[in-house]
């Protein structure tokens, strides 16, 4: 079956639509910029739900939320320009605080979907592994 469309009239259609292409991307780049104002994130995927945490020694850390069945944390507002210490507690016994590290080279832009729109954030990607805990060593036979 023939296209009704011409070919002439086609190939501008599709000259149009790769300049649109290239464009958009290009734009948003320009827009968006490497701004130091904008806000940092930490993505950390725990193999547990609902881990407490601390971020540079503050206990309560109001930014942030956990996603994919509860098993991962992000948490939001930090400053890129800045190392941060993340310490991780497992709620569950049996396993020892582990402490990340984010330093300010670790977060890279990416776009993610927030409320339908397209955004840029700068995000850095951990994944914990705990360790755990020793058992105590069971004292010496008494004399």
């Amino acid at each position: 079956m023939r296209s009704h469309i011409q070919a002439p009239t086609r190939r501008r259609a599709l000259a149009a639509l790769a300049a649109l292409v290239v464009s958009v991307p290009a734009l948003l780049v320009a827009a968006e910029g490497d701004d130091v104002d904008v806000p940092g994130e930490v993505v950390i995927k725990t193999p547990f739900e609902f881990i407490k945490f601390t971020v540079d020694g503050k206990p309560t850390w109001e930014n942030h939320e956990y996603t994919e069945r509860r098993k991962t944390l992000v948490v939001l507002g930090l400053d890129r320009t800045e190392e941060h210490t993340i310490v991780l507690e497992v709620r569950e016994g049996g396993y020892e605080p582990l402490t990340i590290t984010v330093k300010p080279t670790e977060f890279k832009r990416a776009m993610v979907r927030k409320n339908g729109q397209r955004v840029a954030v700068y995000r850095a990607n951990k994944k914990a592994r705990f360790e755990k805990t020793k058992p105590a060593p069971k004292d010496a036979p008494g004399k």
